[in-house]
């Protein structure tokens, strides 16, 4: 049950990450270059996170839904 708590947290950072990303174009709207470089440097970061979170804790909801190891059912 460890995945819901990842996937959460995956998701608060991709949420995160979004609004780093809008504050980087606003700081772009205010011609503010090299922060909006900076801001948009740690969004892109903290989006690679949160879905790599997201990723996990889906793969590990599938892992949890198989009931027999692939092997068996070749026959």
């Amino acid at each position: 049950m460890l995945f819901w708590l990842r996937e959460i947290a995956g998701w608060l950072l991709v949420g995160f990450a979004v609004w780093l990303l809008i504050i980087a174009l606003d700081y772009v709207s205010h011609r503010q270059v090299v922060e909006s470089g900076v801001v948009a440097f740690i969004g892109l970061g903290v989006l690679k996170g949160g879905v790599l979170l997201v990723r996990v804790s889906t793969a590990a909801r599938l892992a949890m839904q198989i009931d027999e190891p692939a092997s068996s059912k070749v026959r």
